[in-house]
């Protein structure tokens, strides 16, 4: 791993790609390290940005120059969820709406974002804000997940998860998803690299299997920490409405509602495809409007 802005470097030098160096040199507010990617990005490359000043990461001209790096990334994660247009940096609209998502959004709250890039151009990255948890114990909060068009289904995200989990930096790691492939992988990641993970409040995801009353407790309160900035954002319908395993945004603030016709339950292993068929989906169905995630929360193995 390479660092650049004061931090030493290592062996692994030559990893520190051209686009790396332009980043370097135009985004301030931040270090970079490159990380080694495993077989699914054996031609592209891959590193970690750490926001070290916020108030320089969120002015609005450094906002601008990230905009050129992450742009294309960050607008095809939100406009073509509508089925909108395709990304083009010369129209002045799509600049203003991608730059607002950077100023308002995930990015400028973050603390990592973890970086896949195909030569001189982004294509995917996954972003996490630090928490604090009880007894010193480190958590994050997975935010934005983004892949080019072009390159999803390729492994890409699954690659930048896997740099997160084999990392080891967090007791626990917080997100929600109500996406079957998604919450699979998370439990595998979580498993490979050392982590229990819980999916709307049940081990494994396995319907019915809340674990001991210790273990209950301790994810009741993951749950919260992991709510917390939704609630915060004023994102979610009121928080005394929300069923305790759930995030549920108001109409308009997520992805389109999950339907049983998105969900092939027979993919699924049993104790998965129950909890969507006997919770998710159900809640879901309460709500047609609005867009229920589940809570999912990995936390590393004593």
């Amino acid at each position: 791993m390479r660092e650049r802005q004061g931090a030493p470097q290592s062996p692994e030098a030559d990893q520190f790609s051209p686009l790396m160096e332009r980043m370097v040199t135009s985004v301030k507010g931040m270090n970079i390290e490159s990380l080694r990617t495993a077989e699914a990005m054996a031609d592209k490359n891959a590193f970690k940005i750490t926001v070290t000043d916020r108030e320089a990461w969120n002015d609005p001209e450094n906002s601008e120059q990230l905009r050129q790096f992450l742009g294309q990334t960050t607008w095809e994660a939100f406009s073509q969820r509508e089925g909108g247009p395709d990304y083009d940096p010369a129209d002045a609209e799509q600049r203003d709406e991608t730059l607002d998502i950077i100023t308002t959004g995930d990015l400028s709250e973050s603390d990592e974002i973890f970086v896949a890039a195909d030569g001189e151009r982004v294509v995917g990255y996954i972003t996490t804000s630090r928490v604090e948890l009880p007894d010193d114990k480190k958590g994050c909060v997975l935010g934005l997940s983004a892949v080019n068009k072009e390159f999803r289904s390729k492994g890409i995200g699954r690659e930048l998860y896997d740099r997160l989990f084999a990392e080891g930096n967090y007791d626990a790691i917080l997100g929600c998803s109500a996406t079957p492939a998604a919450i699979k992988t998370r439990l595998a990641l979580g498993k490979k690299n050392g982590y229990e993970t819980y999916f709307c409040g049940f081990k494994d995801g396995n319907y019915g299997d809340r674990g001991s009353a210790e273990e209950q407790e301790r994810i009741k309160m993951l749950t919260e920490k992991t709510r917390e900035p939704y609630i915060h954002s004023d994102v979610t319908i009121p928080p005394d409405q929300m069923p305790q395993d759930f995030i549920i945004l108001r109409e308009g603030e997520g992805l389109p509602p999950i339907t049983r016709a998105d969900v092939d339950l027979s993919r699924l292993d049993r104790g998965l495809a129950e909890t969507f068929d006997k919770h998710l989906l159900p809640t879901q169905e309460k709500m047609p409007k609005d867009t229920v995630y589940g809570v999912l929360i990995s936390q590393k193995k004593d």
